[in-house]
């Protein structure tokens, strides 16, 4: 490894190596001195943490929800009108009680726990309450895979501005 860099922002860590050149257990080793050193190693995963903007999972997973609303679209249209009230009931306790979307979220991670909720209340509109509520829903994962888009193009334009070949030297 050339160098080790920590974001504590995004809560990464940057690492310049060669290609062929990488151990993996120094990295490991490295890793876990910096946690340590940090005081992070007892944490998991937090999903709390701002994403950098060319992490694609938010996308991913925008676009699975989207899925999800426009199959729930479909079967609520192919299947008419006929009210079953009950159904959404779980799905919006989880969704607006905090301490149980907390408990899915540290079980799943924030952005995987949003998507399982959202899987769960496209299924649950869908029987009850039809189309609105889901294409509602499409139109907001519409514009939220807009705003994913458009930060990745902006990172992509500015990156080596912003952080020229990646080394510390560079960043100054």
């Amino acid at each position: 490894m050339h160098w080790a860099e920590i974001n504590a922002t995004v809560g990464q860590l940057g690492v310049g190596y060669e290609q062929d050149g990488l151990d993996v257990g120094d990295l490991l080793a490295l890793v876990e001195r910096l946690e340590t050193e940090h005081g992070t190693d007892a944490d998991d995963f937090p999903g709390g943490r701002p994403l950098p903007p060319y992490d694609t999972a938010p996308a991913a997973l925008a676009r699975m929800a989207l899925v999800s609303d426009c199959v729930g679209i479909a079967f609520a249209a192919a299947r008419g009108m006929k009210p079953l009230t009950m159904l959404p009931l779980p799905v919006a306790v989880t969704e607006s009680q905090p301490r149980l979307r907390r408990l899915l979220e540290s079980r799943l991670g924030k952005h995987q726990a949003e998507t399982a909720i959202s899987l769960a209340r496209a299924a649950a509109h869908a029987l009850p309450h039809g189309v609105a509520p889901l294409a509602l829903d499409a139109c907001r994962r519409l514009c939220q895979l807009a705003e994913f888009k458009g930060r990745q193009e902006v990172w992509a334009r500015r990156e080596r501005e912003l952080v020229g070949d990646g080394s510390p030297r560079a960043r100054r």
